[in-house]
């Protein structure tokens, strides 16, 4: 299962001023909604995706890749052999995310080859995604596994230390409904927290990732999506709320969400920070 929101509906809630959970389920659904629109108009994601993408002989030297890349985990070549990084190819650009490129090393006696078709001979097997300080993406919640004896690959509630502690900015609650954490190679959405119970409800192996057991004391860490995404969705979300008792409403149906009504139109402020984030570049 793929998820990609990149605001929680309690941080619209705390930009707009609101304290009553009489709209939670509206704002939930405008997240969903913005957030989705955001990747369909800027055509690229902003959330990231274990996969393996397969592409046609490019070549001997360079691989321009058709989506954003973040991380390879294993790059195979058409006769089957594993590349390795640095050894025996670069990611490009060198200093910056996210990625586009992939060029042999010249000097190691290797190129890109394939054996009885030159279709789908080059496999990237990577995590996949738009973010412009990767590095930096994943933050340390502050909070670890507290089950005893740890977590298997199955259990949908994890014990936290403190559901409701502060995050590494020092903001409160550390875990939300609607975003996606990691703890050691898998991504896992949240979907309800307990702070009585300093439990969180999660989805398990998400966005291509595998559900996997974890020991006690394994660290969690919450995905930060480029922070002016967020800002301009935060902003798209504020708008759509304050609009919905105007009545004038692009009807729009949600997969899993029935038919609803979403106000026309996308803030100017919106459409400019969407507008410098278009994926122009393809192949």
């Amino acid at each position: 299962m793929n998820y990609g929101i990149y605001v929680s509906y309690a941080d619209v809630k705390t930009a707009r001023g609101l304290d009553d959970s009489e709209h939670d389920t509206l704002l939930r659904t405008y997240c969903r909604a913005a957030s989705l629109a955001w990747d369909r108009h800027t055509k690229r994601r902003f959330w990231p995706l274990v996969a393996t993408r397969h592409y046609d002989y490019p070549g001997p030297w360079r691989l321009r890749l058709d989506a954003d890349l973040l991380e390879v985990t294993t790059l195979t070549n058409g006769d089957g052999e594993t590349l390795t990084e640095s050894t025996h190819f670069y990611l490009y650009p060198l200093s910056e995310y996210p990625k586009w490129r992939i060029d042999i090393r010249r000097d190691v006696g290797e190129v890109f080859q394939y054996e009885s078709t030159a279709q789908r001979q080059i496999s990237v097997a990577g995590i996949w995604g738009f973010h412009d300080d990767w590095d930096n993406a994943w933050a340390d919640s502050g909070d670890a596994v507290a089950d005893a004896g740890g977590v298997n690959a199955s259990a949908t509630s994890i014990t936290v230390i403190d559901a409701d502690g502060a995050d590494a900015w020092g903001l409160t609650p550390r875990f939300k409904a609607d975003t996606l954490v990691k703890i050691d190679s898998e991504y896992l959405w949240v979907t309800a927290t307990n702070t009585t119970a300093n439990a969180i409800t999660v989805v398990r192996g998400v966005n291509g990732s595998t559900a996997a057991a974890h020991d006690a004391d394994a660290g969690i860490y919450t995905y930060q999506p480029p922070q002016d995404v967020v800002h301009a969705i935060t902003r798209w979300v504020m708008y759509m709320y304050d609009q919905k008792e105007t009545g004038v409403y692009e009807t729009t149906a949600m997969p899993g969400a029935g038919v609803i009504q979403v106000p026309q139109g996308i803030p100017k402020d919106v459409r400019l920070a969407m507008e410098g984030y278009t994926r122009r570049r393809v192949g």
